[in-house]
């Protein structure tokens, strides 16, 4: 029997008894994926479940009390899913819904890579920057 955390903003938890799509990380692998659950505070409610604890944004610890979560199915692409955003729930964006219809253009910003990632380009890239007339 596995162990899940999934990250909650503003105190609001994932709605109970419904099916959602959330984005999981495995307490024993720390491995993060998106997946179809159901989730409950009663463990009777969900008896085949798994241990889910829920963390808020920001804060050190979990919440005391654990949750149960019934993996339906692991999401591979998340292309297809959208934002609800109000409530807050789950990382990184909150809540997500499954989209009947995939007719809506995604645009991705790209960002320059960290410090950590460039490894011994940094200095390179600097210069470039420079010579680009950037700051």
């Amino acid at each position: 029997m596995g162990s899940y955390k999934v990250y909650i903003r503003g105190g609001q938890a994932p709605e109970p008894g419904k099916e959602i799509v959330l984005e999981v990380m495995d307490e024993d692998t720390f491995e993060k994926y998106w997946a179809k659950v159901l989730v409950s505070p009663l463990p009777d409610d969900l008896p085949d479940g798994e241990t889910l604890w829920l963390q808020e944004e920001g804060k050190y610890a979990p919440r005391k009390e654990p949750w149960v979560i019934k993996i339906i199915e692991r999401i591979e692409s998340v292309i297809g899913v959208m934002d609800l955003g109000a409530s807050g729930v789950s990382c990184p964006s909150g809540p997500m819904k499954m989209v009947e219809k995939e007719d809506k253009e995604v645009r991705v910003k790209e960002q320059q890579a960290g410090i950590g990632k460039m490894k011994g380009g940094m200095l390179k890239a600097l210069l470039d920057k420079d010579k680009k007339g950037g700051n």
